[in-house]
């Protein structure tokens, strides 16, 4: 019984996210613009965060200042969509295991290439333990007990953020 409605939730889950996305090929494809919730974000990227709120998890990584791959995680649905500059590329189905929560609300559309230790510090408030690497010099700020990372090229560029929600140790 229990695996019957487990299939049912997942048909639904299924028709629903393919709903959606036909309505953001939709949107794409007929040049309908919605206001960004950020500049940060692309109008595929406000679409997606309309419909399903803000990913629980996430990695974004600038290239430069102007191209950014990202992939959002959302546990509930156990979905991921990537997207290239902007732009949606795909998704795929992963498995979350059991996290806890923790005070951060951060999201992808805070950050952006070329932003300064110091900008994170004013976002994240708390210290961070800070990890050189010796080959690049690139510096990693670590929050959250490893939970958040934001790692910086030589100039002290914001080049890639790393957002998980820290696991629990069991139940």
């Amino acid at each position: 019984m229990k695996d019957k409605a487990l299939k049912k939730t997942s048909k639904s889950l299924a028709t629903y996210i393919c709903i959606t996305l036909v309505l953001l090929s939709i949107l794409t494809l007929t040049g309908c613009k919605q206001e960004s919730v950020s500049k940060n974000l692309s109008d595929d990227q406000a679409t997606l965060i309309s419909v399903f709120g803000y990913p629980d998890q996430f990695i974004s990584v600038f290239v430069t200042d102007k191209s950014r791959i990202e992939t959002w995680f959302y546990k509930d649905m156990q979905y991921a969509f990537s997207f290239i500059d902007g732009v949606y590329a795909g998704r795929q189905s992963f498995m979350l295991l059991e996290h806890k929560e923790d005070k951060y609300k951060i999201n992808p559309a805070q950050f952006s290439y070329g932003m300064s230790p110091d900008d994170i510090g004013k976002i994240m408030g708390d210290k961070s333990i800070e990890i050189i690497e010796p080959d690049s010099g690139y510096s990693t700020l670590i929050y959250a007990d490893g939970a958040i990372a934001f790692t910086f090229d030589t100039e002290d560029n914001l080049v890639c953020v790393f957002r998980q929600k820290a696991l629990t140790s069991g139940k």
